[in-house]
């Protein structure tokens, strides 16, 4: 029975990975330059984030774009890696997309989080979405107070560096994979 359902999440979460993926080739890009499944180690986080780093280079985008790109990707990264739930296999499985298009890229990470935490960061985004550039680097500058912090499950200052480095909403999706977990995709368009 166990195994039964250890192949279930698997599965189900692969699932979601390939419908995300065909889903950002329907929303306009016309590539996803970068997509990867499977957990977030420190090298890894290292090798993407200098992989990304060339592949922009080498479209064109100038240092600006780069350093905002390098910021969210590492924070998204960073989040998962710490803060995402376990498999049944004692893994943080998760994705993580990144699509291209003239004038944007569209950056979507995703990982397992524990029911009970659902409702709180789906909140803790719509908080963050709601404050203006302005609220939003402030909040920043004060390093996040502790009320305002406390119901992101962990998640915090990335958010919201997320939110300042695009200028942009954290479009926030979670979808069930078994009785105790969701798999929740933050996603966010970083203009060129």
């Amino acid at each position: 029975m166990e195994e039964t359902v250890k192949r279930k999440t698997q599965a189900v979460v692969r699932e979601l990975f390939h419908d995300d993926y065909e889903q950002l080739l329907n929303d306009g890009f016309s590539k996803v330059v970068v997509k990867h499944f499977g957990t977030f180690s420190m090298d890894f986080t290292r090798q993407l984030s200098s992989s990304v780093e060339k592949l922009m280079i080498s479209i064109g985008d100038d240092k600006s774009t780069i350093k905002r790109m390098f910021t969210i990707l590492t924070e998204g990264m960073n989040n998962t890696r710490k803060h995402g739930a376990l498999d049944e296999m004692g893994r943080r499985i998760s994705y993580l997309f990144i699509a291209y298009k003239k004038e944007s890229y569209k950056l979507q990470i995703a990982n397992l989080v524990d029911n009970e935490f659902v409702p709180g960061l789906s909140d803790y985004i719509d908080k963050i979405n709601a404050l203006t550039l302005e609220e939003l680097e402030k909040k920043h500058l004060e390093g996040l107070d502790n009320e305002f912090i406390k119901d992101s499950s962990g998640s915090g200052l990335g958010m919201v560096l997320t939110r300042l480095k695009t200028g942009n909403s954290i479009e926030f999706h979670a979808e069930k994979v078994n009785d105790t977990q969701h798999m929740c995709s933050f996603s966010v368009v970083l203009p060129r």
